[in-house]
């Protein structure tokens, strides 16, 4: 019965809004209340809105809100190295039940996308930062293995033949 309420739009009463308030994903106030001790704390009786203060896509609050109340990670259609950040950040500030479940999900998807994208130096360094933030270790593996088997030459062109800003940042140091 819980399970249907969340789902069930006419029993929707709370919505819950990106942190620049232009979008919103509805839900249940009890069931979110029930799952989650941060909503219990942020709640009143009388909230009708709440600003998801760490999210800036809807995407991220949906994936976290269904994650929460059936332990299901919800694949989303377009994903990037953001919005995992965002999801992981949420189920952390929502403090939701089995979060390695849910960082597990996370990094196996992370991992299939970065085979998706390898070939795109910025999308690896993106991946690359958002995983070490997070503490994805296996996706900062997957992401150094990328960027050294298949663009190391990449790197040694721009770094070290290149006329690269850090390359004279750090003969300037040298020198002095």
């Amino acid at each position: 019965m819980l399970y249907g309420m969340s789902f069930e739009r006419s029993r929707h009463d709370l919505k819950l809004k990106t942190s620049d308030g232009m979008h919103c994903v509805m839900t249940n106030k009890e069931i979110v209340c029930l799952a989650s001790q941060f909503f219990r704390q942020h709640l009143k009786d009388t909230t009708t809105e709440f600003t998801v203060g760490r999210a800036d896509s809807v995407e991220s609050i949906d994936i976290c809100l269904t994650y929460m109340i059936t332990g299901i990670y919800k694949k989303p259609a377009q994903f990037s190295p953001k919005l995992a950040s965002e999801i992981f950040a949420l189920a952390n500030q929502w403090k939701v039940l089995e979060p390695k479940v849910l960082k597990n999900s996370i990094e196996k998807h992370c991992c299939e996308e970065l085979q998706k994208n390898y070939e795109d130096i910025m999308y690896v360094c993106n991946m690359l930062i958002i995983a070490e933030d997070a503490h994805f270790t296996n996706v900062q593996s997957c992401c150094i293995a990328t960027l050294v088997f298949y663009h190391v030459r990449d790197f040694i062109r721009i770094i070290v033949n290149g006329n690269h800003p850090l390359k004279s940042a750090s003969l300037n140091v040298e020198s002095s």
